[in-house]
């Protein structure tokens, strides 16, 4: 079996779990991911089986989109509810309005800064190893850029907290934490991510997700490799095949005068049967002054 599965992870379940468990209900040994939701997440996890695990490296998109429910009324060390509250407010008094500014001040690009509980590595330690022995560390900060971010909800109000649900659509390593906690920041209000799910992986949505329990029924649909690459360039001649199959080298001017177009990675596909071939790069040649595409990952 290769291809694909959009797996919904269930809540309270790590990724490696999710994997394993998919890994006995399929009985294959290849099974992987192409990227980890933590346990307090739900949500797309893509799932790639058997050949195509090879294809995880070339699938970790880069743009998501998560479904949050941010709580104004307190806030904890890990800016979600796994960890110890450190601030609170009785009474909140805010208005939708007032939710919306602070959403849409999020938009575009800016600096973040990771939760101190995470595992972003600083001088070889994971931050989360620091935070567990007290110990100071300077947490790197990283551009990040969120392209959408619009409330779907009314107002929640229940013991003098207030909470509600928005869509953050967000490039890669942004941490919806750290958002979640900042909202309430630029409130002067103590906040927490309350709840999240991951509705939105590159060209994947939650609507083609399958949950275990409809593995476990047989109820689920493989994407194949050809379709997983869909938006990759794409060269199919019988030369490039050939080549392809062998890990020969392709050339650059060929790719130019043959499909008017030179990206830094193209996929062999083999229409006839249906077939991903391979994976080939861009690289230039230090030695000779030339490009060419060098073969990177090859399906026998």
């Amino acid at each position: 079996m290769d291809g694909l599965i959009i797996l919904n992870k269930p809540l309270n379940i790590s990724s490696h779990d999710a994997v394993f468990k998919v890994r006995k209900l399929l009985k294959e040994k290849k099974v992987g991911h192409t990227g980890t939701l933590d346990p307090l997440a739900s949500g797309i996890l893509v799932l790639c089986i058997g050949g195509a695990t090879k294809l995880c490296q070339y699938l970790t998109t880069d743009i998501k989109e998560y479904r949050a429910k941010i709580t104004l009324g307190f806030s904890t060390k890990t800016y979600d509810l796994e960890g110890e509250v450190v601030d609170t407010l009785d009474q909140v008094n805010v208005t939708e309005e007032e939710i919306d500014k602070v959403a849409d001040s999020f938009l575009g690009k800016s600096l973040q800064y990771p939760p101190i509980y995470s595992a972003i590595k600083k001088d070889g330690k994971k931050l989360y190893e620091y935070a567990l022995k007290n110990e100071e560390v300077e947490i790197p900060s990283r551009m990040i850029e969120v392209y959408k971010a619009k409330r779907v909800s009314d107002l929640i109000k229940e013991d003098g907290k207030v909470s509600f649900y928005i869509d953050f659509k967000v490039s890669k390593g942004t941490y919806i934490r750290s958002i979640a906690n900042d909202f309430g920041k630029k409130m002067n209000i103590p906040s927490v991510l309350a709840g999240l799910e991951r509705v939105e992986c590159g060209m994947f949505t939650i609507e083609d997700s399958f949950t275990i329990e409809d593995i476990e029924q047989g109820n689920y649909q493989i994407i194949s490799m050809i379709e997983a690459v869909k938006e990759f360039f794409k060269v199919s001649d019988e030369e490039s095949i050939m080549k392809a199959k062998n890990g020969m080298k392709i050339s650059y001017r060929f790719v130019k005068e043959k499909y008017g177009d030179t990206p830094d990675k193209i996929a062999i596909v083999d229409e006839s049967l249906n077939k991903l071939v391979a994976i080939y790069t861009l690289f230039f040649n230090e030695e000779i002054k030339k490009y060419y595409y060098k073969a990177e990952t090859v399906w026998n």
